[in-house]
């Protein structure tokens, strides 16, 4: 694969078939995949975005809504829902491109952080840290330990702090 020919875009219409069957096929030593799919269709999306190369898609990305509360007041913020990789394209950049681009729409939007809660792992390189140490904690806290938090503009955190939520109206809705 070449990646200068690797093309990140929006999601289009056309693509849920497609999209479905990728999500499917990253996570398929995942029993959770029917899942996601589903959740997927619910979420209150900020950003979806496919790695698209010669017509096929090989990578997604989902950010959406994120809640914070702090027990006076709540603010919206945005998170990282799901980042996925056809597994015969892994560590090739795919996921590497869908999340710069990704924060980078966060950026332009004047998001000041994003939330990511998942194995801290491959987001760590990127300047996620553990959200704990930072004021935040997950409405289970017993997630706290997968809560990421990446600060987006100079100062973005300062005065925020609380419980976050990841779209909480996904459970509403299914």
């Amino acid at each position: 694969m070449d990646p200068a020919l690797l093309r990140i875009r929006d999601v289009r219409p056309l693509d849920q078939e497609p999209l479905d069957a990728l999500i499917l096929r990253a996570f398929e030593q995942d029993a959770e995949a029917p899942l996601i799919n589903e959740l997927r269709q619910h979420a209150k999306t900020r950003f979806n975005l496919v790695a698209e190369y010669e017509d096929a898609l090989l990578g997604s990305i989902l950010l959406v809504d994120v809640r914070i509360e702090d027990g006076q007041m709540e603010r919206a913020s945005v998170g990282i829902g799901l980042v996925a990789v056809h597994p015969n394209h892994r560590r090739q950049g795919v996921g590497t491109m869908l999340l710069k681009e990704g924060l980078l729409r966060c950026i332009d939007a004047g998001e000041p952080v994003v939330f990511a809660l998942t194995d801290p792992g491959f987001y760590m390189k990127f300047g996620f840290s553990l959200a704990s140490a930072r004021g935040f904690h997950y409405k289970w806290e017993e997630f706290d330990n997968l809560l990421l938090v990446k600060e987006l503009v100079p100062d973005g955190m300062q005065g925020l702090s609380g419980t976050v939520d990841f779209s909480p109206e996904i459970l509403e809705e299914i």
